[in-house]
């Protein structure tokens, strides 16, 4: 059974959300090249980048063999669930984003909430429905510019409170401290996406682990892999 490279490439050159980019690697045999994400029994390298200039610097192979990665692995962006507060007929009206603390959203974020408003927000700013949902936020809600709070961004925007929560169905998602900041600082945590899509690393040699370009070390090494299960299954069927 020969192993092949069936695709490869860099997260950082598509909308992503990750807080630490990574190449990866799909391998498998010819006759899973088509349609690889819905295949079972692939195996991915991956490489994380370790910071700087994103063409170089990134650290050892990691090995996985895991089946149909369209359930998850090609989730790159956080979607956001949105909340809003029609504040026109109060005297914070005229807030600013940068007029938001926490004594603020602690006695304004009652029960006034534009449901319908809302659930369309949601929906257009979710996972798989935009390209990029943080993009599209902005068009909702306004600017990037945000106040940070337990985990959710708080907008001011044409006399409405707006609280956006960003998430990732499989993994964790990174937001700064409260204080002012971005929408756009909200980041999957790329360890916690690894683990949660990709399940357990393979044991990999030192050989091979060292070398971020990967191709023909790892290829190797899944054959040998590969041709030990074979004749694992060979041995157990004389023995029957």
């Amino acid at each position: 059974m020969e192993i092949i490279e069936i695709a490869r490439d860099n997260v950082c050159n598509s909308e992503q959300d990750f807080s630490d980019v990574f190449t990866f690697t799909i391998l498998g045999t010819e006759d899973q090249r088509d349609d690889w994400y819905y295949k079972d029994d692939v195996f991915v390298a991956v490489c994380v980048h370790r910071g700087g200039d994103v063409r170089g610097n990134y650290g050892r192979t990691r090995l996985y063999r895991t089946d149909n990665l369209a359930e998850g692995f090609l989730d790159w962006t956080v979607g956001w669930d949105v909340e809003s507060w029609d504040m026109s007929d109060t005297s914070l009206a005229a807030y600013e984003t940068e007029g938001i603390d926490d004594k603020f959203i602690s006695e304004w974020c009652g029960d006034n909430t534009l449901l319908e408003r809302d659930e369309e927000i949601s929906e257009r700013c979710s996972i798989g429905y935009a390209s990029s949902p943080t993009s599209e936020l902005y068009s909702y809600v306004g600017g990037e510019r945000c106040f940070w709070h337990d985990g959710s961004a708080y907008i001011v925007h044409d006399s409405v409170l707006y609280r956006c929560t960003p998430y990732h169905y499989q993994a964790v998602v990174d937001t700064p401290e409260n204080g002012l900041g971005y929408t756009c600082d909200a980041a999957i945590n790329t360890e916690s996406f690894l683990t949660e899509v990709l399940g357990e690393e393979l044991d990999v040699p030192d050989e091979v682990a060292e070398k971020w370009d990967n191709s023909d070390e790892v290829i190797a090494h899944i054959q040998s892999l590969v041709f030990g299960e074979l004749q694992d299954d060979e041995h157990d069927e004389h023995e029957e």
